[in-house]
């Protein structure tokens, strides 16, 4: 499990993936208020994942 946990720390978003991102907020149509709840969703989700390791760690 060790390198799940790094894994989710050290995500890296490479050009490519931030090209397919945008093209699929494009084809979407939202607004840039809704891009950008979808992109504070996805930070907490992986800061919740993050959170919930480290409370592993201390069990």
């Amino acid at each position: 499990m060790e390198e799940n946990k790094t894994f989710v720390k050290h995500v890296r978003i490479t050009p490519s993936m931030q090209s397919e991102i945008a093209r699929y907020l494009q084809e979407q149509e939202m607004t840039f208020s809704q891009m950008v709840r979808v992109a504070l969703s996805l930070l907490l989700a992986i800061e919740s994942v993050d959170d919930n390791d480290e409370e592993k760690e201390h069990e």
